[in-house]
């Protein structure tokens, strides 16, 4: 699949699936041993078992369910996450996205592809934006090895992989302040951290 038609579907997948009360089967061995109607049934069964309690009332439900073959309930990946408002904030953005691409058809130009995958921080209620300073290397926008002046340069990049103070920086603020808040982390840039205030407990805190 080619890559704009293939994130065309992937959005129309987002948009029109029945995510409240279907489990999105991922067939994890397609090639060697598809999923037969049987084992779908037993997943979507499981997975509906394993959401109704949450359904009944003694807790909340997760706003999706993505069941596999080796996790037919679904509690893997999403017992816990992604919570309700994250999830419904993705679902308007794919909205957006298949909009805007849709409008521009096959032969899009590339400023209207990237205008798709431009940050979008009208629904937040606040920004943090982070200073990284005019030297940083850019795998790790908050972070710089170059004042390590007695090791090559090779190692100093070595020594930053799989480093993300910005998410190190939004695990500490979720600990600290996750009931009054939802916290998230623009990783590809690395300079802005969004808020958005949890209403129950921002009105408490006033």
């Amino acid at each position: 699949v080619a890559p704009l038609p293939g994130l065309a579907r992937f959005l129309r997948l987002l948009t029109t699936f029945d995510w409240d009360s279907t489990a999105l089967v991922v067939d994890t061995a397609f090639d060697s041993n598809p999923v037969t109607d049987d084992v779908y049934r037993e997943c979507q069964d499981l997975a509906d078992a394993a959401r109704t309690p949450a359904k009944a009332g003694s807790g909340v439900s997760p706003p999706l369910c993505l069941s596999t073959p080796a996790d037919k309930a679904g509690t893997a990946w999403t017992r816990d996450t992604p919570a309700g408002p994250p999830w419904k904030r993705c679902l308007a953005l794919a909205h957006r996205a298949l909009a805007q691409l849709e409008s521009a058809g096959p032969l899009a130009h590339e400023k209207q592809i990237k205008r798709v995958m431009r940050r979008v921080t009208v629904d937040f209620d606040a920004l943090l934006w982070l200073h990284a300073g005019p030297d940083m290397p850019r795998h790790c926008p908050t972070l710089s090895a170059g004042d390590f002046k007695n090791m090559k340069q090779q190692n100093q990049e070595s020594l930053l992989l799989g480093l993300s103070p910005i998410q190190r920086l939004v695990s500490e603020l979720r600990r600290r302040f996750g009931r009054f808040a939802l916290f998230w982390a623009d990783e590809f840039k690395g300079d802005c951290v969004a808020v958005l205030w949890k209403p129950a407990e921002a009105s408490h805190s006033t």
